[in-house]
């Protein structure tokens, strides 16, 4: 996936510019450099179209009456690629009103009873968000949401929602990878609703949904129609009250409940049946949740997770060199002799002193009593593999008599 700026994202244009929002950011200025960075609300309102936002990593307090919206379409709002996720605490939420706006690379703690991130708006994305609200989570009306996590904790409230909100025309919002969970009573972990003359799609792809309800197409009034298309998904309660949904467990979609390693970020636990049983297309992203990368292992996972698969690392098999660093004259009348050898970090040595039995050794290394005569030393290393070095460091030398004077 392309870096932030580079390119545009669905439903946004070309960036037209950076301002930034810091924790310490105040409620003035252009916000255009780091140094004078402004406070969230602000950052994004001033934002002209086109632009980004760059929220700096920290934590955020957001109060009431301060709501989170663009005035201008097409603005990109995220945080910095390679810091960990800004954290926005906040009590009426981000409200997107205008099209195009992009939200990314956030963790959202909604403390109100409103919706956590509520997009009112056309070609809306949302990325890699994590958002937890007691009412609901993620409502987006029309454009992508993926890689994301929602959780919802109230009473007869929905993990990820689409609804008209007095929007007449024809709505597709397309979701994958995101793991919905609605923890309340009468509660639903993703739900489709319509009340206007105009179809309501759901496209959903890699999804973990749960809930009283897990999955809720639902229609009213003069709604035309409210799908819901569930591929590669997890879910086992679909109702459709006045609407059509993909059936739990139909084609390859999955009813065996996932296994979360936590209760925050959701990530899978070893042996959830949703590691490597999702699928792709042109609408999947290339990283999950935390940016690891996609596909791991033998396809993708379902979910705003993707387990990450260690690289296997090819055994060593190369044999360590031995360096003989000193010995004995080559002719002497000592019959001792000391030696000094060396190699790769952590290898272990094994001495040869003549036609004796290999033994292990440390450098340096000592022989003593020797007899006149010829005498050769011979040490190989061993690394830390077990690989030993095939042609070990190897010295001879000479042990004269020593003349006596009559």
């Amino acid at each position: 996936m392309a870096a932030a700026g580079s390119l545009a994202w669905p439903g946004q244009a070309q960036a037209a510019g950076l301002l930034y929002a810091a924790p310490s950011g105040v409620n003035t200025g252009t916000c255009s450099t780091v140094g004078t960075a402004c406070n969230l609300p602000r950052a994004m309102a001033v934002a002209p179209s086109g632009a980004e936002v760059v929220v700096l990593a920290g934590s955020y307090s957001v109060g009431s009456g301060e709501f989170l919206n663009t005035t201008q379409p097409d603005v990109n709002v995220h945080g910095e690629v390679g810091q960990p996720r800004p954290v926005v605490t906040t009590v009426d939420g981000f409200i997107i009103t205008k099209s195009g706006t992009r939200l990314a690379d956030l963790t959202v703690i909604q403390t109100g009873s409103g919706i956590a991130v509520d997009s009112r708006a056309l070609a809306t994305t949302y990325e890699r968000l994590e958002v937890h609200a007691p009412g609901d989570a993620c409502v987006i009306r029309d454009g992508l949401i993926r890689d994301t996590v929602c959780t919802a904790t109230g009473t007869e409230v929905a993990a990820l929602a689409t609804d008209d909100y007095g929007y007449t025309g024809a709505r597709t919002v397309r979701v994958r990878n995101v793991t919905a969970i609605a923890n309340g009573a009468d509660s639903v972990g993703l739900l489709a609703h319509g009340s206007n003359v105009a179809p309501v799609t759901v496209d959903a792809r890699n999804v973990i949904a749960s809930g009283t309800a897990d999955v809720d197409a639902n229609g009213t009034g003069n709604a035309a129609s409210v799908t819901i298309t569930m591929v590669s998904s997890n879910y086992d309660v679909a109702i459709a009250p006045l609407g059509t949904v993909t059936p739990a467990g139909s084609g390859t979609n999955q009813t065996q409940p996932p296994l979360f390693a936590d209760s925050t970020g959701y990530h899978q636990a070893p042996g959830s049946p949703t590691i490597d049983h999702g699928t792709t297309d042109a609408f999947v992203g290339t990283v999950d949740l935390d940016r690891d990368a996609r596909p791991q292992g033998a396809a993708m996972d379902i979910g705003a997770d993707e387990v990450v698969v260690p690289v296997a690392v090819p055994p060593d098999t190369t044999p360590p060199d031995t360096t003989l660093t000193k010995g004995p004259k080559k002719k002497t009348t000592s019959k001792k002799a000391t030696f000094t050898f060396s190699s790769e970090p952590g290898a272990t040595f094994r001495c040869v002193l003549d036609k004796l039995p290999a033994k292990p050794c440390s450098s340096p290394y000592g022989v003593a009593k020797l007899k006149p005569g010829k005498h050769t030393f011979a040490v190989a290393a061993i690394d830390a593999a077990g690989n030993v070095d095939p042609t070990p460091a190897t010295y001879t030398w000479k042990i004269k008599k020593k003349r006596h004077r009559h």
